[in-house]
Parts: structure tokens; C-alpha cells; sequence
């Protein structure tokens, strides 16, 4: 009894430390969400997104639809790419490179103040582009996009 009750109060803190919990960054262009769930990676080379947007975005050489996908960080080697892969939800359990719509390079840096775990942010520089922000074990991976279409919107 006393393991079962130091097991759920292991679990308890875990819990509460944000480890294994489901996290999301979202940004708004012209009106329109693109949102993006994640959790902490199980492999050190590979990690999944869930990306819901309803608008078409254009990254680098690739216009995706709106709708849902899953986004992998393919983090092996220095050039780090984004597989926009058409599976969603159950069907992205496990990565199919066939499903993939498109491999876009990641730009990569190396922060000032790197951080050691794994977090994922949208930055907006503008109404119409964005990016995707990936901090991972001191480095930073960066895949930009904006809408496809739209007053304004870069072609």
C-alpha cells in the first residue's frame, strides 16, 4: 500500500511539474487561428505536433490547404526539416513518410539563453506571417510561413 501511495504522489508531482501534459501554442492571422498541440518528445531525433489551421498557409516552396495535420520535427544531422504529413490524430501514432505533404528546411540557430528541454511557440511578426519556434536540448529550429491569400499577404 505504502509504493501505491508513494506512486500516486510521484504521479501527483509529475503532474504538476508540466511533464507528459499536453501544451499548445496558437497565433492569428487576419482573423484566422492556426493552433498547434504538442508534448514532450518520446525519441531524441523525432518529435509530433498536431496542427489545426483555417486558412491555407504557403511555407517555403509548399501551399498547404486548412485543415489538420501532423507535424514532424525530423531533428536529426545540423538541418533540422518540418514533414507536414497529411495523417491526423490516430493515424499519426506512428510516422508514415509516405503520408508526407511536403519536408520544409528549418532555419537553426543557437539562442543566448538555450533551453534544455522542448517547447514550441508561433511568433507573429506581421497580420499575415508567422513561424514556428522549436526549442530542443539548446537549439533552436525555425520554419516561417504566412497565409497563402489575402489583402496584404506576402505571395
Amino acid at each position: 500500500m505504502r509504493n501505491l501511495v508513494c506512486g500516486v504522489v510521484a504521479l501527483l508531482a509529475l503532474s504538476a511539474m508540466g511533464l507528459g501534459q499536453e501544451k499548445e501554442a496558437s497565433a492569428t492571422l487576419a482573423g484566422r487561428t492556426v493552433a498547434i498541440r504538442y508534448a514532450a518528445p518520446a525519441s531524441k531525433d523525432r518529435a509530433s505536433l498536431s496542427l489545426h489551421t483555417t486558412a491555407a498557409l504557403a511555407f517555403e516552396g509548399f501551399n498547404l490547404p486548412k485543415g489538420d495535420y501532423t507535424l514532424y520535427i525530423l531533428a536529426s544531422g545540423p538541418q533540422w526539416r518540418l514533414a507536414i504529413n497529411k495523417a491526423a490524430s490516430t493515424a499519426a501514432a506512428q510516422y508514415d513518410q509516405t503520408l508526407d505533404a511536403a519536408r520544409v528546411p528549418m532555419i537553426m540557430t543557437r539562442p543566448v539563453t538555450p533551453e534544455s528541454g522542448f517547447s514550441v511557440t508561433l511568433s507573429n511578426p506581421s497580420p499575415y506571417e508567422s513561424a514556428l519556434h522549436v526549442m530542443w536540448n539548446g537549439v533552436e529550429a525555425i520554419a516561417p510561413f504566412h497565409l497563402v491569400h489575402g489583402p496584404g499577404a506576402p505571395e
